[in-house]
Parts: C-alpha cells; sequence; structure tokens
C-alpha cells in the first residue's frame, strides 16, 4: 500500500495573509494550486512571478478563493493569457497588479485590463491604484491611451518602462489622464522624444511655452499636472536631456523622493545641478549609474 501523504503545512484557518513565491514555477502547477486554494481566503499579497507552470484555469481557481487579495504580481509567467487576466480584473479589492514580462501577451489579451474600469466593476470594488506593464512588447499608443483614460484617475503607481512601441502619444496620454501619480516609470522607452518627455513634465504654468517646449508640443495640448510625484525613473532614455531633468525638479521639487537617471546619456551636471537645487530637502535616493558627463566640478 502507498504510503499516507504528509500531513498539511498550515490548517485551513491559518491567517495567511502574505505570500509569495517568486520564481517557483518548476513545481507551481495545478497540484499546488489545489494545495493552496484552502488557504487562500485571508490572502492580501499573492506573489507568483516566474511561475511557468501556473496556467490561467489555475490562476482562476485560486483568485475566486481568494476575495480580500489586494495585491497580485504575475510578472514573467509565460502561460498568462486574456483568461488569467480576465480572472484577476474580478478580484474584487485588488489594487496593485504586474504583469511584466510577459511577452506572449498580445494587445487583444491585455485589453481584458479595461474590465478595471470603476464603472465596469462591481458597485464596492476597490479602485486600482498600481499597475505595472514593463517589458511588454504589444503595448501600443492606443491600448495605453484607453486604458489611462479609464484607468488614470486613480492611479498613483504606473510603469510602462521598456514597452519599446510607446510613443510621445502616451505620454500626453499619462498627462491628460494621470493627476495623482506618486511613482511614475518611464525607463527605456526609445521612441519617447525630448518634446514629449518636457510635455509630460513641464509645470502647468509653463505648458503653453515654458523652458524647451514649443507650442504645439504635447506639453502645450495637454496642459495640467501627473501629480506630486516622489519616485521618478527617466533610466535609458534617450531622450533624456539637462532640460527634462531641469523641468522635473522645478515641477515635483517638494515632493521628489527617488530620481533614476541611470544610462541619460545626455545628463549633465546642470540637470544634477537643478535636482540640487530643487530637491535638496526631500530627495533620498539619485541614481546617475553610467551617466559619464558629469564634471569634477559638480
Amino acid at each position: 500500500t502507498p504510503p499516507p501523504p504528509p500531513p498539511p503545512l498550515l490548517e485551513p484557518s491559518a491567517a495567511l495573509h502574505v505570500l509569495r513565491l517568486g520564481n517557483c514555477g518548476r513545481c507551481f502547477g495545478s497540484r499546488a494550486v489545489d494545495s493552496l486554494v484552502p488557504f487562500a481566503a485571508r490572502l492580501e499579497v499573492l506573489s507568483l512571478g516566474g511561475s511557468y507552470k501556473l496556467t490561467d484555469e489555475g490562476l482562476a481557481r485560486l483568485l475566486a478563493a481568494s476575495p480580500r487579495l489586494h495585491s497580485l504580481e504575475l510578472r514573467t509567467n509565460s502561460r498568462l493569457g486574456r483568461a488569467g487576466l480576465e480572472a484577476a480584473c474580478r478580484v474584487p479589492l485588488l489594487r496593485s497588479l504586474s504583469v511584466d514580462e510577459c511577452g506572449q501577451l498580445e494587445e487583444e489579451d491585455l485589453g481584458a485590463l479595461l474590465e478595471l474600469a470603476p464603472e465596469r466593476r462591481p458597485p464596492r470594488a476597490a479602485v486600482l491604484q498600481r499597475l505595472s506593464l514593463a517589458k511588454l512588447p504589444h503595448v501600443t499608443d492606443g491600448l495605453a491611451a484607453e486604458l489611462l483614460r479609464l484607468l488614470g484617475a486613480g492611479l498613483r503607481d504606473l510603469s510602462l518602462a521598456e514597452c519599446p512601441a510607446l510613443t510621445d502619444d502616451t505620454a500626453v496620454a499619462i498627462r491628460t489622464h494621470c493627476r495623482a501619480l506618486q511613482r511614475l516609470d518611464v525607463s527605456g522607452l526609445p521612441e519617447l522624444s525630448t518634446e514629449g518627455l518636457l510635455g509630460l513634465f513641464i509645470s502647468a504654468g509653463d505648458a503653453g511655452g515654458g523652458a524647451g517646449a514649443p507650442r504645439g508640443s504635447p506639453g502645450a495640448a495637454a496642459a495640467g499636472s501627473v501629480g506630486a510625484l516622489e519616485a521618478v525613473n527617466l533610466a535609458r532614455l534617450p531622450a533624456a536631456t539637462d532640460d527634462v531633468v531641469v523641468e522635473v525638479a522645478r515641477a515635483f521639487g517638494p515632493s521628489l523622493r527617488e530620481a533614476h537617471l541611470g544610462s541619460c546619456t545626455h545628463v549633465t551636471g546642470r540637470g544634477l545641478m537643478a535636482l540640487v537645487r530643487h530637491c535638496a530637502q526631500t530627495l533620498e535616493v539619485l541614481d546617475a549609474s553610467m551617466v559619464r558627463s558629469f564634471s569634477d566640478e559638480v
């Protein structure tokens, strides 16, 4: 006769609130989901990055058993598809979602995220506050604009890092629809222009023609503010110049705590000194790695 199964690690009543199983893909498939479902009722944070055996059906079963879940991380899950995203959108208290590096997701699949719009959610559902879509090759300007139109008002944290198809049109959409951001990551976007970045960050009073933003630029077309940014990531942006950093420092000096400028080859001491001048009382993290244009006089 086969040996009896081992006793469960947890009782179904266990107060398991946070579960992180990053890069446990080899052992996280349907059987693992079946084992976790009895313990999911109190889960609030679930991180399953790199779970390459996890199917949409398994994810849906786990999420259906997690009514208290407010944070879900699914980065680098190669089997994640539209059905899995639809299941995530049905989680009533979801406030944070990451699907970074799921390169198999087509634009049509990602369109499922439109169901996170407040008007499409149940009456007492939470408003999404954090959305991370980094390193997704099929995120287009059109999709980004529609997502931000529906979700932007509630977002506090947005990452579109290394989505290679995005252009200045997405910068306009961020400026137009995201008025309460605290963290923004637009690093590694090769199609963004300097004009587009200036239009994104230029202070409202200068939006019609401030430094570096001529009339007719994205900034002039979408006057306003993206919020009181506490963290901004411009790393690996060919379009990030001293003028852009100056506008970031001027616009967000009272609130900016993190500035990431790694490998911004067109930033010099002028941009750095603007951060020192405007953000000296708030800035806690400055990453200027591989910025080789600083001189020893800075």
